[in-house]
């Protein structure tokens, strides 16, 4: 589809690839790719089993052959291939909640009760942490290649993948670093930046 009209065009998360397009996730319209020097905007809607799935996109990320992932509200993780072909990937349960892919190509995968690594080619996923039913929005890495993880409601985690430790920041836990605690356990959003500062 195309569109042009943005008035009624409610965005969850902005991507830009290599070739400096933009993507953008609606929960009303699906996945968007908005062409660098065009006004055009075009979408993508996801079937399965032959049915239109309604439920709003809201995560994305690059997979490791030229495409994307997207986390469908209620209806898992589906892949677009670079032929602009789309599939629900097996193997990640419904209540994926988040999705993003590290330096290193390993996919992550957030749900409502854990976090896991995920290989859509072998389609198995491995879980990294149990969340205990709370479950992760936001999924990110630093410029040392740590992951971090928003817990919801309680503050957020960050993974070593060197060392395979986990650290856990919240109101209601105290760090062993200075300067690392904070005021709300309701983390949304997490940016490392080039400088090596994180914000949230």
């Amino acid at each position: 589809n195309k569109r042009s009209n943005t008035d009624d065009l409610s965005i969850n998360s902005i991507m830009e690839d290599k070739d400096n397009n933009l993507w953008l996730t609606s929960p009303r319209y699906g996945l968007l790719l908005c062409p660098m020097g065009k006004k055009v905007f075009n979408s993508w809607n996801f079937t399965y089993n032959g049915k239109r799935m309604y439920d709003g996109v809201t995560f994305m990320t690059g997979d490791n052959s030229g495409g994307l992932l997207c986390v469908l509200e209620n209806n898992g993780l589906f892949g677009i291939d670079s032929t602009g072909k789309t599939r629900k990937l097996e193997g990640c349960p419904n209540n994926t909640t988040a999705v993003f892919k590290d330096s290193s190509g390993t996919i992550w995968v957030g749900t409502w009760n854990a976090l896991y690594t995920y290989n859509p080619a072998t389609s198995r996923m491995v879980m990294a942490d149990d969340l205990n039913g709370l479950g992760t929005l936001f999924i990110t890495e630093d410029h040392e290649g740590r992951i971090y993880y928003t817990v919801f409601g309680d503050g957020f985690k960050l993974l070593d993948r060197k060392t395979g430790e986990k650290r856990h920041y919240s109101t209601k836990r105290s760090p062993k670093r200075k300067g690392a605690i904070f005021g709300n356990d309701w983390v949304g959003m997490i940016f490392p930046d080039s400088k090596g500062f994180v914000w949230m």
